[in-house]
């Protein structure tokens, strides 16, 4: 949970010399190694491995070697770590962290070498175009401005547009990743057309705590990796080719309606 990421950023965050880091961390591995000895004493072994596994993940982390992303629903309540290679740690980050003004002016460089791609796409847009052509023309330029917006905020590159989609780059995963989650929770928090207020694609679910879905529901799909740089003759802007691009596409078309 977050609550866990916040606690975990805050023993990371303290100044330990190596060798003070490694018993930390054994001390921090100590619990789930107890847990491990329950389970097997128990002869559950897949919880056995369950623990040795948890408190290895927590280890690593203390230790500073690897890099955990979160990677959520941004108004979800369930959250999921990953370990990455070797890289700076991504701090607990909650997607209304101030990240900037939509105000900026400054003038985004398209990155090249290892880039992240993001790749955005409406769910169930022609079917909302079908049916409420008027609100989904309004609803189709908050989308826009909320993307756009949001770049600015986070430092990404708009590379193209393709239909309602948006194809961006980052110079790192990071920002790929506050940009998802910024976008993602301002979708939720806009006031939307009162046509797509009726629409089972669109209107509001709400949780215990706050709004589950509300409007447009946006996929989202990246991915990090060496990408091939060209400039499109059409848009004279830069635009990326390679296996790079075509991952973060395929992630994209399988993920559901405000998911990343």
């Amino acid at each position: 949970s977050y609550s866990f990421c916040t606690l975990l950023d805050a023993l990371c965050s303290l100044k330990m010399n190596v060798g003070s880091r490694v018993v930390a961390s054994l001390l921090v591995f100590l619990p789930p190694i107890q847990w491990g000895v329950s389970e097997l004493s128990g002869r559950n072994y897949v919880g056995m491995l369950t623990a040795v596994a948890v408190g290895a993940l927590v280890a690593l982390v203390f230790l500073g070697k690897s890099q955990v992303i979160v990677v959520a629903n941004a108004n979800s309540s369930e959250v999921k770590s990953s370990v990455c290679e070797s890289g700076p740690r991504l701090k607990s980050y909650r997607p209304s962290d101030d990240i900037g003004s939509d105000d900026s002016d400054d003038v985004v460089v398209a990155p090249e070498g290892n880039v992240a791609i993001v790749f955005t796409d409406i769910k169930g847009s022609t079917e909302l175009w079908d049916s409420i052509p008027s609100g989904m023309n309004e609803a189709l330029s908050i989308h826009h401005t909320i993307i756009r917006n949001t770049l600015r905020r986070t430092g990404g590159y708009e590379v193209k547009t393709i239909g309602d989609s948006f194809m961006c780059s980052f110079s790192n995963p990071i920002s790929a990743m506050r940009f998802c989650l910024h976008v993602q929770e301002r979708l939720v928090n806009t006031e939307w057309p009162i046509e797509l207020r009726s629409h089972p694609l669109t209107r509001a679910v709400n949780g215990t705590q706050n709004s589950i879905w509300n409007g447009l529901r946006v996929r989202m799909g990246a991915h990090c990796g060496p990408t091939i740089v060209e400039l499109n003759p059409l848009t004279n802007r830069t635009d990326y080719r390679g296996t790079t691009v075509n991952t973060a596409s395929r992630i994209e078309s399988l993920a559901e309606g405000g998911m990343i």
